[in-house]
């Protein structure tokens, strides 16, 4: 993720990746990473399961994070 938005990604914050609103677990602000849970049936309704890393994706940040 950019460095610039990482100020906003918290642990327990939103992120939305592809319009997909997700709660985030860990934030690694070294690497500019963070992961999140998804549980199977919203791996099977959602398409950024089948992203391939440096795949692009849109990404709104949680402002209030």
């Amino acid at each position: 993720l950019e460095s610039a938005l990482m100020p906003y990604v918290v642990p327990k914050g939103f992120i939305a990746i592809d319009g997909t609103s997700l709660t985030i677990c860990e934030v690694d602000m070294a690497a500019n990473t963070f992961t999140f849970m998804l549980v199977e049936y919203t791996q099977k309704q959602i398409i950024f399961p089948a992203k391939l890393k440096g795949d692009k994706v849109n990404i709104e940040v949680d402002v209030l994070g």
